[in-house]
């Protein structure tokens, strides 16, 4: 992915072939009463090979709210306030359940094993 984290970007640079003509037909087959600015496009691809697999799976007018689970442009999860600790139990029923029961510290190195992270370790010390 590009070094600006734009999964947008690397998306529209990757796939622009393929995803500006499903969209195209669906806005001449839909274009009374569309407005152009906004679209969906539904595509499903792994990321853990590259997306090489990517598949556009349809083309819809946006509906808002309609994302159960929106993530940002570096695909990181948008979670507001009121729903930190929602979140947080949810998290931890699924990596650290044990915490749940006992209050303890979260050791940082059996978390990302929980969850099939990879460390790496950088050059950079605290001091």
């Amino acid at each position: 992915m590009p070094s600006d984290r734009s999964f947008t970007n690397y998306i529209k640079n990757r796939f622009y072939d393929s995803i500006y003509p499903a969209v195209d037909d669906f806005v001449e087959q839909n274009w009374e009463g569309f407005d152009q600015r906004i679209s969906n496009v539904r595509c499903a691809g792994d990321l853990a090979c590259d997306l090489d697999d990517f598949q556009i799976i349809g083309v819809a007018a946006h509906q808002k709210n309609e994302m159960p689970n929106p993530l940002s442009d570096p695909l990181v999860p948008y979670i507001y306030k009121k729903d930190l600790e929602k979140e947080a139990l949810k998290f931890l029923e699924r990596y650290h359940p044990e915490a749940l029961k006992t209050p303890m510290a979260v050791e940082p190195s059996k978390l990302a094993e929980q969850m099939w992270l990879q460390r790496e370790q950088s050059g950079h010390s605290l001091t």
